[in-house]
């Protein structure tokens, strides 16, 4: 099975909705970053290849409407995502559905997806890997997915989010 696309974090909710869901924020803004990939790589797609050779006009409406739900986020100017995940994270682990405050998380994420996109996707499949229904801090459940990651790509992505957030976990108190 190949997880170089979005369309496979479909697999990656059905597996999360198992077990503790304490941390389910998180992968909920990893949907919306995947859902944001997706129109991105409709609008190329469908300027070259659409289905349907008179749909091809619809393929900059793709990147308008990605546009259209960045700027509809309301994220605040100069968004600091770990000042305010440490201000929202007991909100966000109780629940995952606060759909603005995804999107913002999601932007965030977004710009490190689209870096190297073949080893931030991969990486998603083994986000929870380790999964045992035990509730984990965010910085053990991202420690965890960095762990579980057999890939270098896939690690250097988990890290990147590891800084994102501005967190330090285990890996790190080792050095």
């Amino acid at each position: 099975m190949s997880f170089n696309s979005p369309t496979n974090l479909v697999i990656l909710y059905a597996v999360s909705s198992i077990g503790n869901q304490s941390n389910q924020w998180f992968e909920e803004s990893l949907c919306e970053a995947a859902s944001l990939y997706a129109l991105k790589s409709l609008s190329v797609l469908w300027s070259t290849s659409p289905p349907y050779p008179n749909w091809q006009s619809y393929a900059p409406e793709f990147v308008k409407y990605r546009i259209d739900r960045i700027k509809g986020s309301s994220c605040p100017e100069n968004f600091q995502l770990p000042s305010w995940w440490r201000e929202n994270r007991i909100a966000l682990s109780r629940n995952a559905g606060l759909r603005k405050q995804n999107l913002w998380i999601a932007v965030k994420l977004l710009s490190i997806i689209e870096q190297n996109p073949r080893s931030a996707w991969s990486a998603c499949s083994w986000l929870n890997h380790s999964q045992n229904g035990q509730s984990k801090t965010f910085e053990e459940y991202l420690s965890d997915w960095y762990g579980a990651c057999p890939q270098t790509g896939q690690k250097k992505f988990v890290r990147q989010v590891i800084n994102l957030f501005g967190i330090s976990t285990k890996q790190d108190k080792n050095k």
